[in-house]
C-alpha cells in the first residue's frame, strides 16, 4: 500500500507539474520534428491564452489555414488575409510544436491583450 501511495503522489505531481507547464509554456519542438521550426514568438498571457500563425509570403490564408485545421483538428478564431496572413486560434502545445515545422509557416505568436493609451 505504502508503494502505490507513493507512485499515487509522485503521479499527481507529475502531472500538475505537466499540466501547468502545458498551459503557461510551449516547449520547443522536439529534434524529432524538424531541423528548423518556425520561431516561437511573444510570452504566454492568460487574457489571450491564443496563438496567431503567420504565414510566409505568398500563401493563400484562408485555403492553408482550412488544411491545416483539418490536419491538426483545430477551429481557427479568425483568419488574416490583408496586413498578415495567417490565423488566430486556441492550440495545444503539440499542434504549436508540428505547425512550427510546416513549410508554409512563418512564425508563431503567443497572442496578447493590446491596451490603447
Amino acid at each position: 500500500m505504502r508503494r502505490a501511495q507513493r507512485w499515487m503522489t509522485r503521479g499527481s505531481i507529475s502531472l500538475l507539474a505537466l499540466t501547468a507547464v502545458g498551459c503557461r509554456e510551449v516547449s520547443a519542438p522536439n529534434s524529432d520534428r524538424c531541423a528548423q521550426p518556425a520561431p516561437l514568438l511573444g510570452r504566454y498571457d492568460p487574457a489571450a491564452p491564443g496563438f496567431i500563425v503567420q504565414y510566409r509570403d505568398g500563401i493563400d490564408a484562408v485555403s492553408e489555414t482550412s488544411r491545416l485545421a483539418n490536419k491538426y483538428d483545430f477551429t481557427p478564431t479568425y483568419v488574416y488575409t490583408a496586413a498578415l496572413h495567417g490565423f488566430a486560434a486556441p492550440l495545444t502545445p503539440d499542434v504549436v510544436a508540428s505547425l512550427r515545422c510546416e513549410s508554409s509557416v512563418a512564425s508563431v505568436e503567443h497572442d496578447g491583450v493590446v491596451h490603447a493609451n
